[in-house]
C-alpha cells in the first residue's frame, strides 16, 4: 500500500471502500482494547482518522499484493496522567514520541506502525511557566523555529496550543538506546498543526518547569 499521509483527509469516505469512518474507527478502538488487555499497552487515545486516497500502483514493484483503493488510517496518540505525550517530529529531529497507527480496509487491519514504551516514575516535575509567560518566551524565540510557511502564505497560524508531556533524550545518539531511553518533560506546545518531520509547519516547545525550549 502506498501511505501518502501527505494527501490524507480526516473523516472522509475513503476512496473504493464500502467500510465508513465510523465503522474504521469502532475496528481501531476493538484493537487498541485488546492491545490494552492482552499486552498491557495502556493510555492510547483516539487522536484523528484519516482516508488515504487511492493509487495506480504504476511504480509498484509488488503488484500482486498491492492495495489499490484508499485505505483508512486510525492514529492513536499516548496519555501519562492524563496528559498528552507529544507526537510530533520535527526537522532534523528523530524523536518520536508514542503513537499508534493503524492501516484499515474493508478485510479488516492491514497493519500497525508505532511505539509504545514503559515508563517508570522517579520524581515529579512543576508548573513554574505559566501560559501567559510561555507566550512571552515563544514570541521572543519563534524566529529561530526550523520552519517556513508556504509561498502562499505569509506567516503561520498557532492553531494548537496546550501543555503536553515531551520526549527527550537521556543518552547520546551513537548508543543503541537512544531513541528508547528517554524521559518526559512537561511543556508548552505551541503549532500550527501536526508536524510529520516538515518545514512547512510550525511546532515549538517550551519547558513548563525551567522555560527552555525543547527540541
Amino acid at each position: 500500500m502506498v501511505r501518502n499521509i501527505s494527501s490524507a483527509i480526516e473523516n472522509a469516505q475513503a476512496e473504493g471502500l464500502i467500510m465508513t469512518p465510523e465503522q474504521a474507527q469502532k475496528i481501531g478502538q476493538d484493537w487498541i482494547d485488546k492491545f490494552s488487555l492482552n499486552l498491557g499497552w495502556k493510555g492510547f487515545s483516539l487522536s484523528r482518522i484519516y482516508a488515504l486516497p487511492s493509487n495506480d500502483g504504476a511504480h509498484v514493484e509488488n503488484s500482486g499484493n498491492y492495495i489499490s483503493t484508499g485505505i483508512y488510517l486510525v492514529e492513536y496518540e499516548r496519555f501519562l496522567d492524563e496528559i498528552p505525550v507529544a507526537r510530533d517530529i520535527l526537522p532534523n529531529s528523530e524523536i518520536e514520541g508514542d503513537l499508534l497507527q493503524l492501516y484499515i480496509d474493508d478485510s479488516g487491519l492491514l497493519r500497525i506502525d508505532g511505539v509504545c514504551r514503559s515508563y517508570i516514575e522517579h520524581g515529579s516535575a512543576s508548573i513554574n511557566i505559566s501560559l501567559e509567560e510561555a507566550l512571552i518566551i515563544l514570541e521572543e524565540n519563534m524566529d529561530y523555529v526550523n520552519a517556513f510557511p508556504d509561498d502562499e502564505r505569509n506567516g503561520f497560524v498557532i492553531r494548537e496550543v496546550g501543555l503536553c508531556w515531551r520526549l527527550t533524550p537521556t543518552l547520546t545518539q551513537d548508543n543503541w538506546d537512544y531513541h528508547a531511553v528517554m524521559e518526559v518533560r512537561p511543556a508548552w506546545r505551541f503549532a500550527s498543526e501536526i508536524c510529520r518531520n516538515q518545514t512547512n509547519v510550525f511546532v515549538m516547545y517550551i519547558d513548563a518547569e525551567t522555560g527552555e525550549i525543547l527540541e
